[in-house]
């Protein structure tokens, strides 16, 4: 089948491809009635439709929308896991100058993991201590205690304890090198540390010298003097 198609009616990128006064014949086959459909199209003015089955292309305004769209999805979850992850804070003025000396620290589940404390009121934290949840007890347990304990602004002793909440272990940095030079180790309960000492800080370890003893108190009590005769 063939037909002539008017170009005054038909799409503008149809006639910017054809010069003025120039006919355009399209070939169909009879057996599909579609040539004829896009023909009556184009001559009625109107936009050839695509055939069944095939979705019209779509714009780049559509393309970008989707794009914007599912980039809005991935930020607005992104924010919802780290509102759900990140710590709420509860502080305490002690000395009431309006100032927090003391911040304890919750998860999202509002279990506590973290307390610190500013004991000398200088504005630094001085004492920290790390919390876990322990489920089967239902509170929470220190596992970790870190000191300034002579309040220059550097961590200088840190305490672990066990699960039992007992301390087994105590480092010092006694020379304030950033290293721990002294460990005493509390392997028995109710029974003197382990104490290992780093003496010229290379790192190395050797048992602490004993104190020497204090000198014994005399066994029976000095004599008394004598009494003065009465005149």
């Amino acid at each position: 089948m063939v037909g002539r198609l008017n170009l005054s009616t038909a799409p503008a990128a149809w006639q910017g491809a054809c010069p003025p006064g120039v006919s355009v014949l399209m070939l169909a086959d009879e057996a599909d009635n579609r040539g004829a459909d896009i023909m009556s199209e184009i001559n009625d003015g109107k936009q050839p439709t695509p055939p069944t089955g095939e979705a019209p292309p779509k714009s780049n305004r559509q393309t970008w929308s989707i794009v914007i769209l599912v980039g809005l999805v991935i930020v607005l979850g992104a924010v919802a896991v780290w509102s759900a992850r990140r710590e709420r804070v509860s502080t305490e003025d002690a000395n009431r100058d309006g100032r927090a000396d003391s911040w304890l620290y919750y998860d999202a589940a509002g279990h506590p993991t973290k307390f610190e404390k500013d004991r000398n009121f200088d504005g630094k934290v001085d004492w920290r201590d790390i919390e876990v949840w322990d489920a089967a007890k239902s509170k929470a347990r220190v596992v970790r205690t870190e000191v300034d304990s002579d309040f220059n602004g550097t961590f200088d002793t840190v305490i672990t304890y066990n699960a039992d909440g007992q301390m087994v272990k105590l480092e010092r940095d006694a020379n304030n090198d950033g290293r721990a030079d002294i460990v005493s180790t509390y392997d028995q309960p109710n029974k003197p540390p382990k104490i290992m000492v780093d003496r010229n800080g290379t790192g190395q370890f050797e048992p602490a010298t004993p104190a020497p003893a204090a000198a014994p108190r005399p066994a029976t009590a000095a004599p008394a003097p004598p009494a003065k005769k009465k005149p």
